[in-house]
């Protein structure tokens, strides 16, 4: 019986083949990675975080349960459980930016697409893999260690918590009712996830690990969830104390290009990883149109093996461009990058081959992409 990665890969393969154009491996290798991403998370974590879970460094504190004010030792990485994982490397890289944190400006949140108004370096300086995301709504963290995994994510809106790429909605987790805790002297309201049974993890063999989400309020007018997926809730309120909302981070990329007319960036996204030494992983941003019902997505991959290399009929500037056929799609490499565009509306072309092509013309890619200082 086929896989369900099996099955990514072949309808990828299908759609290239039914349009008569050449297989680029890149598209099809990013569904795959992203599918192996989700199902890594679902089942990496039990053996490392029981291991971990014992595992105390002195000189980080986070927040307790009960003992209102007392130190407790932070959480550090345990040992590797997955043999042939990429090691665990500091990733807290993100420039700083210059401009009030979440704690001293609620009201910033959300407001400027290139700025994350938190810091989560605590967590990200021993991590494989770290996410940041910003949007209109809510600003977001995901971190990979290998003793847990974390969601942050902030907002002024509490109704906008949790946002839908968080662990218990990206997850679809079955919860328990929520019941009252505190984050340090805060109230806050606690709601535990587990992961659904599936066919290879029936009831007999649950996870022993859970998602712990954490709601509260860390100053008038700003809200902030946490979601680890741990062993207990004292392990999850550590890292959730390991957040500063006295920080502010720049949405840096290792590419640029010009806004497409009439439109703004509306978002941000910036993934680092451990890979091979490699900690570019993907970034993006998205534009949207006045009107607020088109976007167009400008994504930029690591491409340090040069995958997806072939001949392309369309020019963006002095760049070669392919156009899916089946969808408003465009791809290019540049440098180490592979780039695409991706339009959205309610129309089958929300922006024109044009208006994408004047886009694409304009992207520069910093002279050091392994080094987030030098990053836009």
């Amino acid at each position: 019986m086929p896989t369900d990665l099996e099955q990514v890969l072949a309808a990828s393969l299908r759609d290239r083949a039914d349009a008569g154009s050449p297989i680029d491996p890149v598209p099809v290798m990013r569904s795959a990675v992203a599918r192996g991403q989700r199902l890594r998370r679902r089942r990496r974590v039990a053996g490392g975080l029981v291991a971990a879970a014992v595992v105390a460094a002195a000189g980080v504190y986070g927040v307790a349960a009960t003992q209102r004010g007392a130190p407790v030792a932070g959480p550090r990485p345990g040992a590797s459980v997955r043999g042939s994982a990429p090691a665990s490397v500091d990733l807290a890289l993100l420039p700083a930016a210059a401009t009030a944190s979440a704690l001293a400006r609620p009201e910033l949140v959300g407001t400027d697409p290139r700025v994350v108004h938190f810091s989560v370096d605590e967590m990200a300086a021993a991590s494989w893999l770290s996410r940041w995301h910003v949007t209109a709504a809510y600003e977001s963290a995901d971190i990979q260690r290998e003793d847990y995994q974390a969601y942050v994510a902030v907002s002024r809106d509490a109704a906008a918590l949790p946002p839908a790429e968080s662990f218990l909605r990206a997850f679809g987790a079955v919860t328990d009712p929520p019941v009252d805790v505190r984050v340090g002297d805060r109230p806050a309201t606690l709601t535990v996830g587990r992961l659904r049974p599936t066919a290879r993890r029936g009831p007999a063999s649950p996870d022993p690990t859970a998602i712990w989400s954490l709601v509260w309020q860390p100053a008038a007018g700003l809200w902030a969830n946490v979601q680890v997926q741990t062993t207990s809730l004292d392990r999850a309120l550590q890292v959730a104390g390991l957040v500063r909302f006295d920080r502010a981070k720049r949405c840096a990329l290792p590419f640029r290009l010009e806004t497409p007319a009439g439109s703004a960036v509306a978002e941000c996204a910036v993934t680092l990883s451990a890979d091979r030494g490699h900690i570019f992983g993907q970034g993006s941003l998205t534009f949207r149109d006045g009107t607020g019902t088109r976007t167009l997505t400008v994504r930029a991959s690591n491409n340090w093996m040069h995958a997806g290399e072939f001949p392309r009929d369309l020019k963006a500037g002095g760049y070669l461009v392919d156009e899916d056929p089946h969808s408003a799609n465009w791809t290019m490499t540049v440098k180490d990058m592979y780039v695409d565009a991706i339009a959205h509306g309610a129309q089958r072309w929300p922006y024109t081959r044009e208006q994408v092509l004047a886009a694409l013309a304009t992207v520069e890619i910093a002279r050091r992409v392994e080094d987030p200082a030098t990053w836009y």
